[in-house]
């Protein structure tokens, strides 16, 4: 099973991921705050969990980078355009997750939507 039918909940024998703590970890993910090891083993994670966890985690990154050095070019200070990335990131894969959750995606919109596909 993958993340998103764990996501939604139709993963056979696999708990559901509950989305906001989901949402909450890795907003601390992507703040430092806690490592990949640790959003894992909170989420109890597969292999196959584990890798579109780090397509997901790589994909988020470059996004939020890409943001941040917009943010740069448009003038803006160094602290404040991470603040604006990463909040811009965390409002966009916020609402794919509740999307998922609610059943208003398909797998593959996921996948699209969170630029693993």
């Amino acid at each position: 099973m993958g993340l998103y039918a764990r996501l939604k909940g139709d993963a056979v024998g696999s708990a559901k991921l509950p989305i906001w703590p989901v949402i909450n970890s890795f907003v601390q993910l992507v703040a430092d705050e806690i490592d990949d090891a640790t959003f894992v083993q909170r989420f109890a994670l597969s292999a196959p969990e584990q890798a579109e966890f780090a397509q997901l985690k790589t994909q988020v990154l470059s996004e939020i980078t890409a943001d941040i050095t917009s943010h740069i070019n448009a003038g803006y200070n160094t602290e404040h355009a991470s603040r604006m990335a990463k909040n811009d990131a965390s409002s966009k894969y916020r609402e794919i997750l509740l999307r998922v959750e609610h059943g208003y995606y398909t797998e593959s919109e996921f996948k699209t939507a969170m630029g693993i596909a």
